[in-house]
């Protein structure tokens, strides 16, 4: 009797997976952005950028904005910031002195 119920739950689990991968899929497919939204917005993102860029610590920036300074630390670059590394990661350490200075850490 066991064994048939839980051949049954198994069997049930399958198809809870299977409607909500089906979903999922129609879910991207219309554009919808799937999980957590980010704490900081978008305008105190680049605020946050521009505080950092300036030298501001990393915990400062964090507690003025109620996150955890990972959270600052894990901000993606700017657009022209990743242009400009990959730039310098081209040239060679003699042609430029600050090519490797871990600028994509």
């Amino acid at each position: 009797m066991l064994t048939v119920l839980g051949g049954l739950a198994a069997f049930e689990r399958e198809l809870i997976l299977a409607r909500t991968s089906e979903g999922r899929v129609r879910a991207k497919a219309r554009g919808v952005t799937l999980g957590r939204r980010p704490k900081p917005t978008p305008y105190q993102q680049r605020e946050a950028r521009s505080r950092r860029a300036n030298g501001e610590s990393l915990t400062e920036i964090a507690h003025s904005y109620t996150v955890s300074h990972s959270t600052i630390s894990r901000l993606p670059p700017r657009e022209h910031c990743r242009v400009e590394h990959s730039l310098l990661c081209r040239l060679s350490s003699d042609q430029h002195p600050q090519a490797y200075s871990g600028l994509g850490r």
